[in-house]
């Protein structure tokens, strides 16, 4: 970082963006390393390292929106598109990467039942889903054409608003099943869905108000 303190601006939004990815997936082992093997690191320590990743997401969150999430020479030059790509591009980043690295954890801390190998089979191919999606969100910057970009919008929106009302579905149809942190799980999944809906909104906008502009001329 210190060679790169006078290069552009998205040189250096690149290494923010690194840095985010980085220590969300560290935060997310550190906290599997605490419910699974609480005894392997002293828990003082582990709640020192915890805090640090999140006083440096903290501040790398605000670098980067300092630099307006840059790419580089994208077809797309809005800021709040920029950023509402890229955050969709880090949620599905994480979440199938913790999807992939740790299906068991992540599956008997959310059910009451016993689980057998096919259930982590499915949520390793689940997570392989969420974790190559990301490129499709990372490229899409690039695209010229508006309409395209709402094609993926529209797709992501509708996946995770179908996965959401599954879930809450069935967080009270099967209530005896589930366990208290299912309801993690639906705030993700929630989070994940505002923000498709805010960049499908944000882009509807943008296409009527070039269509009026290009009616006028």
């Amino acid at each position: 970082m210190y060679r790169l303190r006078n290069s552009s601006m998205e040189a250096l939004s690149t290494c923010y963006f690194v840095r985010i990815l980085g220590l969300i997936s560290v935060l997310l082992v550190l906290v599997h390393c605490s419910t699974e093997t609480p005894h392997l690191i002293h828990p003082a320590y582990l709640k020192i390292a915890k805090y640090w990743c999140y006083n440096w997401l903290a501040i790398n969150f605000c670098l980067q929106t300092a630099h307006r999430w840059t790419l580089g020479e994208t077809a797309n030059t809005n800021v709040i598109e920029n950023i509402l790509f890229q955050m969709d591009s880090i949620i599905s980043t994480i979440i199938g990467a913790a999807w992939l690295a740790f299906p068991e954890w992540l599956l008997h801390r959310q059910v009451l039942v016993r689980l057998d190998a096919s259930h982590e089979f499915c949520a390793r191919l689940m997570g392989t889903d969420f974790l190559t999606s990301y490129v499709v969100s990372s490229h899409a910057l690039y695209w010229k054409k508006s309409k395209d970009r709402l094609v993926i919008v529209d797709t992501r929106f509708i996946i995770c608003t179908l996965t959401l009302v599954a879930q809450v579905w069935s967080q009270y149809a099967y209530s005896e099943y589930w366990n208290v942190s299912h309801w993690i799980g639906i705030s993700l999944i929630s989070s994940w869905t505002i923000t498709s809906f805010l960049l499908r909104y944000h882009l509807a906008v943008r296409q009527r108000r070039a269509e009026e502009k290009a009616k006028l001329h």
